[in-house]
């Protein structure tokens, strides 16, 4: 199986067969996460629940003025919850736009306050806000993911986890 890479640096699979088939992976402390699926560019992200006091270092440079204010606006617990969301959004959406950490993630703006998680506004890359589709989650008790979708969204994700000491054991093998 071959994979390639754009100019930009995002991987792909490169036989005619898998030209319809996207896939991009992440990972964190301890874990892995790869996401596969056909007839639709995807980008994801996974962060550990933990990393939240890491971000809080960065915000002005990784959240807009209006993510900002939402933020401000919450405490604890759910204000942990919604740092992790954008973050994570930002990092699988540049993923899927195939640009990655290359973005001004300040000029992108989500809201993951409305009932669909959803691209406000994106001033860095110029995407059209309703193109992408934004699915968060909490995977077990520590880790944030965020798999970002081109729509319309149709058939099935496949997604697969793999967790430090699995990874060792594939290593030692």
């Amino acid at each position: 199986l071959a994979i390639s890479k754009t100019e930009e640096g995002k991987p792909f699979l490169g036989e005619p067969a898998f030209a319809d088939t996207h896939f991009n992976i992440a990972h964190t402390q301890g874990c892995v996460l790869c996401c596969l699926r056909r007839g639709a560019t995807i980008g994801v992200d996974i962060e550990r629940l933990d990393r939240s006091p890491t971000i809080d270092k960065v915000k002005e440079r990784v959240f807009s003025t209006t993510e900002l204010q939402r933020l401000s606006a919450l405490h604890g617990d759910e204000r942990q919850t919604q740092l992790l969301k954008i973050w994570t959004g930002k990092e699988a959406y540049t993923k899927a736009r195939g640009v990655g950490m290359g973005a001004e993630f300040s000029k992108i703006t989500l809201d993951p306050l409305q009932p669909e998680f959803q691209l406000e506004e994106d001033l860095a890359l110029q995407g059209e806000t309703e193109d992408w589709s934004f699915q968060s989650f909490a995977l077990g008790d520590d880790f944030q993911v965020t798999v970002v979708q081109s729509t319309p969204v149709e058939g099935v994700l496949n997604m697969c986890k793999i967790e430090r000491d699995e990874m060792l054991q594939l290593a030692a093998a």
